[in-house]
């Protein structure tokens, strides 16, 4: 009786096969503008093949960017290959960062590849007799194939992905010859995808012949008198590249006594943690994933961001803003009145006849910030209403433009292929919570999810009703129109923080 399924997934094999197979075809992004093609079609993978294998444990192998053992002997191995496109490498420390919250044990080591990684655990799991399971698009794990380990090869026919399964039958029948002489095979024939030489002349038919009637490379160049008589040019190719192949062997062959400090405990599957998933699938805008891998988003508590319900006048705002050290947000009703959310402070509403000297006196507390200037300090959604506006003209007309950053801009600079994003639905993306409704008797915002204003272009966002206008109540607190404007604001703030970072890591900021 098996002590259970180990399935070993060569995770950058199928993550660059996942990305080609999706580039182009569906290039999917987060919400903010990170590339997710690859990981979504890894996780699809993953879960495709946990639930055909019924596995019991399970292990994902990366791949390091430093030298393995093989470079340092022979600095020509894999030299040929491209650099990783840098989409698919922006998901790399993604794919680690999925893995860790999901509760999926992975595995890497400094100078060695996947390959010897999942070499040393199938030997461990096959010893400790459990049912081995490789998922990989690398042929070379084929040499590890024993009674107890299999290789899953996903292969492309006709336009359609389908998986091999090797056991030692199959690969007899495949290659006429059995898994461990496969290294064997390349030490003679080579392989370009790995720069390993071969013996130069000598093709995968020709290797072929001599492998399958001698068995090994020692057994052939014990005869190498004989194939010499028999065929003289096969004889002296090899006798000239004889230290060649088997460099060549050793180069092909599969570490598998790498010292791992994981134990096939270790490597357990165990249920997910929704409170720690959720949150990174509704990141990456996962939601479909969600439902597929059962992760349940926790209720939405919507954290007030150190805000009370706004406060409102001049007064207000030019003590928030005094020494302010951080950027902030803004939003322009449509009679001209202002709210300006500070990320250490409250949000403050400006009627329209104090709006031109808060933005001014708001304007000359972030310009006497101490040290560099930040640019773009002043987060504000479809900022072509507020720059068209006469709140742009006391503020320096044109100049006023330095310094605002809009998200609307931001979210199709991010990502291009998808339009009409309003700024409620960019903070409910990249924040994982609801668009933000302030209560107008309670003390900080509300959970329920308000429904967005209708949109008249790529990146406007007006109010429902152009006939409200934000006066305030008869007991004095701030109206409902205040308080989206508020909120607005707040959300403004908050999703240019996002992409902020997102715009520095992919150097977006000049444009």
């Amino acid at each position: 009786m098996t002590q259970g399924t180990l399935l070993l997934i060569d995770a950058n094999s199928i993550l660059n096969r996942a990305f080609f197979g999706l580039t182009g075809r569906n290039a999917l992004r987060a919400p903010d503008g990170t590339p997710t093609n690859a990981l979504y079609a890894f996780l699809t993978i993953y879960r495709k093949f946990l639930l055909e294998t019924g596995a019991t444990h399970v292990c994902a192998a990366f791949d390091l960017k430093s030298p393995t053992f093989r470079h340092l002997r022979y600095p020509q191995y894999k030299a040929q290959r491209r650099p990783m496109p840098d989409d698919l490498a922006a998901q790399m420390p993604l794919m680690r960062e999925i893995l860790d919250a999901m509760g999926v044990p992975r595995v890497e080591r400094e100078g060695f590849e996947a390959d010897d990684l999942i070499g040393t655990l199938s030997r461990q799991a096959s010893a400790a007799d459990f049912k081995v399971l490789i998922l990989t698009g690398d042929r070379d794990a084929l040499q590890l194939v024993d009674g107890n380990v299999s290789v899953l090869l996903p292969t492309t026919r006709a336009g359609r992905t389908e998986t091999d399964r090797y056991d030692p039958a199959a690969v007899l029948e495949r290659y006429g010859m059995t898994p461990t002489q496969l290294i064997e095979l390349k030490a003679i024939m080579g392989d370009t995808s790995d720069n390993i030489p071969g013996v130069a002349g000598i093709g995968e038919k020709g290797a072929l012949a001599l492998i399958q009637r001698y068995g090994t490379l020692d057994a052939v160049y014990a005869a190498l008198d004989e194939i010499s008589v028999d065929k003289p040019s096969i004889g002296s190719k090899l006798t000239q590249s004889r230290e060649i192949a088997f460099q060549s062997r050793w180069l092909a062959t599969i570490d598998r006594d790498v010292p791992l400090e994981t134990s096939l405990e270790t490597l357990r599957l165990r249920p997910i943690d929704s409170a720690i998933v959720a949150p990174v699938f509704q990141r990456l805008g996962f939601r479909s994933l969600m439902e597929r891998f059962a992760v349940q988003a926790e209720p939405v508590v919507v954290e007030p961001h150190g805000v009370d319900l706004p406060v409102e006048g001049l007064d207000a705002l030019r003590a928030a803003a005094r020494g302010v050290t951080e950027r902030v947000g803004a939003s322009m009703g449509e009679d001209g009145s202002l709210a300006v959310s500070f990320e250490s402070g409250p949000i403050v509403l400006l009627t329209s006849a104090e709006a031109e000297k808060g933005l001014e006196d708001l304007l000359h507390a972030l310009s006497s910030k101490v040290g560099e200037p930040v640019p773009n300090p002043i987060a504000v959604h479809d900022c072509k209403a507020l720059l068209k506006s006469t709140l742009a003209d006391s503020a320096g007309g044109d100049g006023l433009s330095r310094h605002l950053f809009d998200p609307g801009i931001s979210a199709y600079l991010l990502d291009s292929d998808h339009t009409r994003k309003s700024l409620p639905s960019l903070y409910e993306a990249l924040t994982g919570r609801p668009p933000l409704v302030f209560d107008a008797q309670g003390e900080t915002p509300a959970t329920t999810a308000k429904s967005p204003p209708p949109q008249t272009d790529l990146f406007s966002m007006g109010l429902a009703d152009p006939d409200r206008v934000p006066e305030g109540n008869a007991d004095g607190k701030p109206s409902r129109v205040s308080l989206e404007l508020a909120a607005t604001a707040l959300e403004a703030r908050v999703v240019a923080g996002f992409q902020r970072k997102a715009m520095s890591e992919r150097n977006l900021g000049y444009l």
